[in-house]
């Protein structure tokens, strides 16, 4: 279901693009920062977990019209909420692309995209950690010319674990999820 959502937005962004080939094309740089707030769900494990903690982005995108498509990169430092400081931060890092549509009167862009690479890396430096993938929907509304706020909801799919030297993939059918919501600061630069 979210594949085909996420295809029929790219369907239609990049089919909206050659409408608007007469439009200037310019490039987007946009970093961010903010604050990452989840659950993940270990499918029927004791192991579930609330987790928070502060994350970066960069996206960079061809703008066209209204329309922008581009590659997103983040990172991260989540907390275990019952354990927010004691413990080292689990590393999170995101590589992935995205689509949007800026809607010039509201000053809003909404986007859609997803994350080929989602890697967490547990904190103290033991290197076992998790892969995964998955979507994120997001809207952006810009505040002034170079400032913006945004609001992302992630859902990721954990396909496979790595504790020391083994690594485990999961069966489709018993895939732990993982559910956030990033609200950042962004400044986004357009030329």
């Amino acid at each position: 279901m979210r594949q085909k959502l996420f295809k029929a937005i790219l369907a239609v962004a990049v089919l909206g693009l050659p409408g608007v080939a007469q439009a200037h094309v310019g490039f987007l740089v946009e970093p961010s920062v903010g604050w990452h707030i989840g659950h993940a769900d270990n499918t029927g494990s004791t192991a579930d977990m609330d987790f928070r903690g502060l994350g970066f982005d960069l996206k960079a995108a061809l703008v066209s019209g209204n329309f922008e498509i581009g590659a997103l990169g983040g990172y991260g430092l989540m907390h275990d909420n019952d354990d927010p400081l004691s413990a080292p931060a689990d590393q999170w890092l995101n590589v992935g692309a995205f689509a949007g549509y800026y809607f010039h009167p509201l000053r809003i862009s909404l986007r859609a995209g997803y994350d080929f690479v989602s890697n967490q890396t547990f904190g103290g430096g033991s290197g076992n950690g998790n892969r995964g993938n998955g979507f994120r929907f997001g809207l952006l509304g810009h505040v002034a010319r170079h400032i913006a706020l945004s609001a992302e909801y992630l859902m990721t799919t954990v396909t496979a674990s790595t504790q020391g030297p083994v690594k485990s993939y999961y069966p489709k059918t018993s895939q732990p999820k993982e559910n956030s919501f990033l609200v950042s600061l962004s400044v986004p630069f357009q030329g």
